[in-house]
């Protein structure tokens, strides 16, 4: 069986989007442009099943980015407010018993 590592390059793409998250407020606007191709792929001229194997598609992307935009709203909002972040770290039990290095912790200075 074939296994593909991304190691290094998928953690690199991971910092700079949740990164892009925390300083882009832009998350909005990028649904509205995901939702607007979604649109123009339904008016696509296509035999039956192939419509339906596209509206499948379609549904799949609608909900990719929906939870992309859930989730990029939610990290930009909790991220760029101190007082969200405090109750954020003091009501969940996983975050705020997380245990932090001096590592971690001057890399996040950078």
């Amino acid at each position: 069986m074939f296994t593909f590592n991304l190691g290094e390059f998928e953690s690199d793409y991971y910092e700079s989007e949740i990164a892009w998250y925390i300083e882009s407020p832009k998350q909005l606007s990028v649904l509205e442009n995901h939702l607007n191709s979604i649109i123009s792929l339904t008016k696509i001229v296509v035999d039956e099943p192939t419509k339906i194997d596209l509206f499948v598609m379609l549904h799949a992307h609608v909900i990719a980015a929906m939870e992309e935009f859930l989730s990029g709203t939610f990290i930009h909002e909790i991220t760029n407010s101190d007082e969200l972040m405090k109750k954020l770290i003091e009501t969940d039990p996983k975050i705020g018993e997380k245990k932090l290095t001096l590592k971690d912790i001057l890399r996040e200075q950078r």
